[in-house]
């Protein structure tokens, strides 16, 4: 049986928001525009599942609409490298990128490796 969503409280979104240190977020005009939109996402409009997910989002944009790196692109050493071992797999002909992002995830988890992607595009 699918779960049923539950929109969240200005508390809840407070909470979650110093949970991950997103620092800024407004959990009020979060709450307003998706109430305004009834708690759907994207283009296609589809009803929201997570709304936890929705929050990292929000945080991902602000610091990318700020011209900053995403939260913890660089505070891993191991991003850093892994992002310079697809650079290098990238001008070699990328043979084996398929074998790499797989050792990547492992690692660092399916996060880790959109991190280390978007480090990766940046610097070429």
């Amino acid at each position: 049986m699918k779960k049923l969503f539950v929109p969240p409280t200005v508390p809840e979104l407070s909470a979650y928001a110093r949970e991950i240190g997103f620092v800024g977020f407004r959990p009020q005009a979060f709450l307003d525009h998706y109430e305004s939109i009834g708690w759907v996402i994207g283009r296609a409009r589809t009803p929201m599942v997570s709304w936890r997910a929705a929050v990292r989002i929000w945080q991902r944009n602000q610091a990318e609409w700020a011209g900053q790196p995403a939260p913890g692109a660089n505070a891993d050493p191991a991003v850093a490298d892994y992002a310079r071992q697809v650079r290098v797999c990238r001008a070699n002909g990328g043979v084996e990128i398929g074998r790499l992002y797989r050792k990547i995830e492992d690692a660092l988890g399916p996060r880790g490796l959109e991190d280390v992607k978007r480090l990766a595009e940046q610097k070429e």
